[in-house]
């Protein structure tokens, strides 16, 4: 008899290479279905020329692809107040327009509608729409002024009304249309078919992938930290790669800032036509209005000026600088902005180097606690990858949570090492770390992180398994560590809380902030915090999907690694720090703990604090996925992992869809909280992703025939897990992903109006003021312009109370604001804090009260009643208080005079004179630096001079003709000094804090301290090999702990 072929075990072999090919197959579908990296969407534009005798924002509200209106399609523009003609332009997507509500104001005003038309992808107008037609949506609406046009009040009986257009039919803006069927189904069968003939190929000559890849884990395993190190540096170099080879920056002026310009683009000289990332939530203000002009001020301090940098001059008439505690200038990473002074590819470098050692930290930790170098690599590729650098896209917190796994590697290494000597150095290494860490740029991150991971290091230290007397000298070195950067460090911390304890912060008042329990689902990954935001704005930080796998994982292997003292340790970190987020902790009773109730928002500082923890819990997960791979019990663990993960999904939407009855609820009856497309398609392949991941690690250890192609499914699904928070340029998916924008050199700005105001001001100082949202308050110091306010976290309250009480608004609590039409309201008040020029934009009406200088690419205006920076008068006018003291600027003769309260005013030998007979001398010769200002006065008489910056109480030095003397309070805010005999003279004001001298003894005295210990480090020479001690350096213990 013939024998036959068994068909039986060709078909089980062809199974087996096609269920994992079946999958790619899907993946490659829907990958190119979607196209996310192919040309980006195309935009049509809404147009509509209005009027508005009040300023504010005009929103649009539209569908476009047949979802409906949602949060997710609402595009704002702003538009000017006094009824001036604006043309209005709103990008929309190409698609087909179904209907659309144009609200006129998001406050009570009236509006007039003259024109609204429709233009598709290629500029073409694709529908006229007629004013009068849409107004019968609109209540008690009358023609307009222009013919056609409409005019009506935006709020009736006080609710909102708008124009609403349903297009019958829909009209077509030219969307790209979706791939046809057969091309879809011809990329399946083609890589189905293709993986299939791969994986079988590939199957014979599995032994020699098996030894090739053995010969990489054996290189690995001998040199794990090498291995640590390269995937750091490869996963950063592919997550960021439009920065390191692409040409784009972290702070790029068009990462969505306005900055000199209100409007795109928002600086001279960036690239024409390309579009400005929308920072959809991120605070990118807090490192372009301060950080980066910090390291300009520092850069100018110390190479041009010779001094180190306690002052600044650009905000709010002078402020402290170096005692915000964010300068960042210890930092030495930070120290490559400061030398090229604030270069964008210096802080580029600085960004991408952080993230390095984050990744490379958190692969050291999981390295060393888990025992598991496969699960350390796997999280050190994850690292760069979480939702928490999309929140803070450029933020200094970004450098707190890199530098954080490096506060608790010390302690892990520390306990491990077999001599006290060696534990030393790794000491010393926590007391850099730490130092790092308070020079990183925050205050709120910096001090918990440095809190809950150091508490954390000594839980590992004092659970060690040795004696308690190993165990006290052990951590003896560490607390040793702790207590010299207490030392080397008080001229930071307490010149930050001397100042802090004078200032006004919107911290001052307890305010706790904290995550619903049933959003937990939002730590690993922000698109379900996003969801209830309007336009799905980011307002929590994330991990990610690989994250919440491994601790899923672990959570299932509780009882089993609850043994273990390094997930103990993490653990104990992890489960107060939830608590903090989520609300767990009740807010009456975190609003009584010192330092920590002015916290403010709980939910993101703690969860930087999850983010090293949860990433080692997650390695101990993943090391017992991999371990028990073989284990008839992995099954059952996949099965309680994927249960945990559900029940997360599940209390989400519960939370976010359930309306209750007759009680209180989050989505109130008659509302829903509607998912965006995006959403829907992202959540649903993230689920699959995490289901897939698992199953397919473990067949690419265990299958004998299919490995190779189970291998690039794990691949894929890793890649699914994290592709979002990655760096790209241009795709389909920019509102939900990070795509920086060209970098742009901002040390020189080009501007011709800014050159001109730097010349004016050469000789003389005076301060300039951005009109309505030119020059936002913070890039003034870029541009080397002095101006009156800005984002600096601690304010004076008197200054603030002056401000308002001269009729200056205050927006967003940092900036003062003021309009055009608004300015003959605030001159006097703006005469007397001595803003010369105004900058403006050219097309808009000229204020009150000033002239134009000229038109550049700014209007440049100047009020020749301005005062001058700097002056002498020989009377003083005593006034009680604020209100006495702006009452006397808004109705005296315009001219500059020296105000002193009572009580200070008594103590000088001037006789009372009429203050409409009172001389004023100009000051010359002014002599600036970063911490001192200088000038010459020709006095007439016994008098006063005044310098019109910022006197904080008890940190001034002041000098006349080169001798000390008394500085006066003078003007409510401004410095003073009593001259006391006519002729020339040479006046000097130096800041430096009062509590700095003997902040910097004490840091001496650690300094001392280090020198010391690194000298008996040194001298304990470590024994050579071979040679037998007299005596042991360390005893032996009898008795050991469990």
């Amino acid at each position: 008899m013939t024998a036959q072929p068994d068909t039986s075990r060709a078909s089980s072999s062809l199974l087996v290479h096609a269920i994992p090919s079946l999958i790619l197959a899907v993946a490659a579908t829907v990958l190119f279905w979607w196209n996310p990296f192919g040309k980006p969407p195309q935009w049509a534009s809404l147009h509509v020329v209005m009027q508005s005798n009040v300023p504010g924002n005009v929103q649009l509200l539209y569908d476009v692809d047949g979802t409906g209106l949602h949060k997710g399609h609402l595009v704002v523009q702003p538009i000017p107040g006094g009824n001036q003609t604006s043309h209005i332009q709103f990008r929309i997507p190409s698609g087909r327009l179904v209907n659309f509500i144009l609200d006129g104001l998001d406050r009570p005003a009236e509006v007039e509608i003259d024109k609204c038309w429709i233009a598709a992808v290629d500029g073409e107008v694709a529908a006229i729409l007629a004013p009068t037609r849409l107004k019968g949506s609109l209540m008690n609406a009358v023609p307009g002024a222009a013919p056609g046009s409409v005019r009506f009040q935006t709020q009736v009986n006080g609710k909102p009304q708008g124009i609403m257009y349903v297009a019958h039919p829909a009209i077509d803006l030219t969307a790209e249309p979706p791939p046809p069927l057969w091309q879809i189904a011809l990329v399946f069968l083609g890589t189905l078919v293709m993986c299939v003939f791969v994986s079988m190929g590939l199957a014979p000559r599995r032994d020699h992938c098996k030894e090739a890849l053995g010969r990489v884990l054996a290189w690995s395993q001998a040199r794990p930290r090498r291995s640590i190190l390269a995937v750091a540096v490869l996963s950063v170099t592919m997550c960021a790669y439009p920065v390191i080879f692409g040409g784009k920056s972290y702070i790029s002026p068009n990462n969505g800032m306005p900055l000199l310009y209100p409007t795109l683009p928002t600086t001279p000289g960036v690239p024409n036509g390309e579009r400005a990332k929308n920072p959809v939530g991120s605070d990118i203000g807090a490192t372009m209005y301060w950080h980066l002009p910090a390291s300009m001020i520092e850069h100018r301090a110390i190479f041009h000026d010779g001094e180190f940098p306690l002052w600044t001059r650009y905000t709010w008439c002078g402020t402290t600088f170096f005692g915000q505690l964010f300068t960042m200038i210890g930092d030495p990473l930070h120290a490559l902005t400061v030398i090229t002074g604030g270069a964008a590819w210096a802080w580029d470098t600085f960004f991408v180097i952080a993230k390095i050692l984050f990744a490379l930290g958190i692969g050291w930790l999981v390295w060393r606690m888990t025992g598991s170098l496969s699960s350390a690599l796997l999280c050190t590729l994850s690292a760069p990858y979480i939702g928490f650098f999309a929140y803070r896209f450029c933020h200094v917190a970004t450098f707190s949570v890199c530098y954080a796994p490096w506060l608790l590697i010390p302690w892990v290494e520390g306990v491990r090492t077999k001599t006290h000597r060696q534990a030393a150095a790794w000491a010393g290494l926590l007391l850099l770390a730490e130092w790092c860490q308070i020079n990183s740029g925050t205050a709120k991150e910096a001090l918990m992180l440095l809190l809950f991971l150091n508490a954390a290091g000594l839980w590992i230290v004092l659970t060690a398994p040795e004696c308690w007397g190993w165990r006290l000298r052990r951590g003896g070195l560490f607390i040793w560590a702790g207590v010299l950067f207490v030392l080397l460090s008080t001229p930071l911390w307490l010149v930050f809380l001397e100042a802090l304890g004078k200032s006004w912060t919107q911290y001052d008042k307890p305010q706790i902030y904290q995550a619903q329990p049933s959003l937990l689902i939002g730590l690993f990954d922000d698109i379900f915090y996003r969801q209830l935001e309007p336009l799905e704005f980011l307002f929590n930080p994330s991990a990610n999907f690989f994250v919440l796998l491994g601790v899923a994982w672990a959570l299932v292997r509780i009882r089993t690694l609850i043994r273990d003292r390094y997930f103990v340790a993490v653990l104990l970190a992890a489960v107060p720090a939830l608590a903090f987020v989520f609300g767990i902790v009740p807010p009456w009773l975190a609003s009584s703990i010192p330092f920590i109730k002015n916290i403010y928002h709980f939910d993101d500082t703690f969860s930087c604090i999850l983010f090293v923890v949860l990433f080692i819990i997650a390695g101990f997960g993943v090391r017992e996925c991999l371990a028990r791979r073989e284990s008839k019990e992995w099954i059952g663990d996949w099965v309680c992992a994927m249960a945990i993960i559900g029940v997360l999904l599940a209390s989400y939407f519960g939370f976010t869809q359930a309306i209750h009855r007759t009680a209180r609820s989050f989505v109130e009856a008659g509302d829903e909280l509607i998912k965006s497309p995006f959403f829907v398609d992202y959540t649903t392949v993230l689920v699959i992703a995490i289901v897939i991941l698992p199953l397919a690690m473990r067949a690419t250890l265990r299958d004998r025939q299919a490995g190779p192609i189970w291998a690039l499914v794990a691949t894929c699904m890793f890649a699914t897990l994290h592709f979002r928070y990655g760096m790209y340029f241009d795709t389909r998916f920019d509102h939900y992903g990070l795509n920086p924008k060209t970098r742009v050199d901002l040390r020189d700005v080009p501007s011709p109006a800014v050159a001109a105001i730097r010349q004016a001001t050469a000789a003389e100082p005076a301060r300039t003021l951005g009109l309505a949202s030119t020059m936002v308050p913070g890039f003034n110091t870029i541009l080397g312009l002095e101006s009156i306010s800005g984002p600096d976290a601690m304010q004076d309250p008197t200054m603030l109370r002056l401000v308002e009480a001269l009729h200056i608004p205050r927006r967003d609590q940092w900036r003062l604001v003021v309009f055009a039409q608004a300015y003959p309201a605030a001159h006097r008040g703006l005469d007397f804090l001595n803003v010369r020029y105004l900058l403006g934009d050219s097309s808009d009406s000229n204020p009150e009260g000033v002239r134009l200088v000229k038109a550049y690419d700014l209007a440049v205006f100047e009020s020749d009643t301005a005062w001058p920076r700097a002056f002498f008068t020989d009377t003083v006018m005593p006034y009680r208080g604020v209100e006495d003291f702006a009452h006397q600027i808004e109705m005296g003769d315009g001219r500059p005079f020296a105000g002193m309260s009572p009580e200070v005013r008594s103590k000088l030998p001037l006789p009372a004179k009429d203050l409409a007979q009172r001389v004023v001398a100009k000051a010359f010769n002014y002599r600036l630096t970063n911490n001192t200002t200088t000038f010459e006065i020709d006095a007439p008489s016994p008098g006063v001079a005044v310098l019109s910056e910022f006197d904080p109480a008890g940190d001034i030095r002041a000098y006349v003709d080169g001798q000390p003397v008394l500085c006066l309070l003078t003007n409510q805010v401004f410095r003073g000094v009593y001259i006391d005999k006519p002729g020339h003279h040479v006046v000097k004001f130096a800041y430096w804090p009062h509590i700095l001298g003997p902040a910097l003894w004490v840091g001496t005295l650690g300094l001392i301290g280090f020198l010391v210990s690194f000298g008996i480090w040194f001298r304990v020479r470590p024994r050579q090999a071979g040679t037998v001690p007299a005596k042991m350096d360390e005893p032996t213990c009898l008795t050991n702990s469990p």
